[in-house]
């Protein structure tokens, strides 16, 4: 099933208080690397990894704070490093909120206060390196452990909803968990189906050439004892095709192309299609119209 949702006049810009793209330090890196690549791509692949898994933080606004004091906050270690865990509510059936990179649980704010206003408890994590969790570095499979562990100790939800790589994550925990904690809800907003296009797109981008993206791959299987591959939601299906599945995809994305949601929803023929325009990446997780459609389907459900 497809749903077309339309939102216009909305400002899909990216958010003033994340940190810009590029800065002095990150060009003078990619005119260093244009000469290494060919000495050594597995000297470069490392360089681009070591930059690009240092997420770095975002500001908070006036109001995530106040979220954040609403909370019941624990904390668990994870590699050293303390992972902040947040709350809402005491009672009703609980939802798993797992942010994206270079996010942080708050960026939920409206959908939280959605949820718990309609009788629901919501938790979510701050992942390594973010928000206010602990770390400088950390990766993809990283969030899969944290929000894997989290819902071994705290499961089963009723419903996860994940954003870009949080969605990716929080699907291959759940693939991993299995029926016994999977939700009865699953919620993918804007993620990446896999990794190895984006790793493609990231070492073009930085002006390296196809040694260096071999080795990038390379590098998952050597730091995470998996090959790269294996965290694709592609090959998933299996394992999650008794859940109810949504997944949302925008037109206007700029940093997950819609195309990559038409390749997941291909290949998950369970799961509902919800089509949309005018959001981009950012919004598309406080918009009130994407809150409602995913308050619905989980209170007739």
């Amino acid at each position: 099933m497809i749903t077309h949702i339309e939102i216009k006049g909305e400002d899909i810009s990216r958010p003033a208080e994340r940190p810009p793209k590029t800065n002095w330090k990150i060009e003078l890196i990619k005119k260093g690397l244009g000469v290494l690549q060919h000495a050594s791509p597995k000297k470069s692949a490392s360089i681009i990894w070591h930059y690009f898994t240092m997420p770095g933080r975002v500001a908070y606004t006036d109001a995530q704070r106040e979220m954040i004091k609403k909370a019941e906050i624990s904390q668990v270690s994870y590699q050293g490093d303390l992972i902040k865990h947040y709350r809402w509510g005491t009672t009703g059936p609980k939802v798993l909120l797992c942010h994206g990179w270079r996010s942080k649980a708050v960026d939920f704010r409206r959908m939280i206060n959605a949820f718990v206003t309609k009788g629901y408890q919501v938790e979510a994590i701050d992942m390594r390196a973010h928000g206010n969790s602990q770390g400088k570095h950390t990766a993809m499979p990283e969030f899969r452990d944290i929000i894997k562990d989290h819902i071994a100790k705290n499961g089963p939800y009723q419903t996860v909803i994940g954003h870009s790589i949080g969605a990716l994550a929080s699907g291959i925990a759940l693939s991993e968990l299995g029926p016994t904690f999977q939700p009865k809800h699953f919620f993918v907003i804007s993620a990446p189906p896999y990794i190895r296009y984006f790793f493609k797109d990231l070492v073009r981008d930085v002006g390296c050439n196809d040694a260096v993206y071999q080795s990038m791959c390379g590098l998952v299987k050597e730091r995470f004892h998996q090959p790269i591959d294996y965290f694709d939601l592609r090959l998933k299906m299996n394992d999650l095709k008794h859940i109810d599945t949504h997944l949302f995809y925008c037109e206007d994305d700029q940093i997950v192309p819609f195309e990559k949601g038409e390749e997941l929803e291909e290949s998950w023929p369970h799961a509902s299609f919800v089509h949309v325009k005018g959001l981009g990446h950012y919004k598309i997780i406080a918009n009130p119209t994407i809150i409602n459609y995913i308050l619905n389907r989980v209170m007739i459900n």
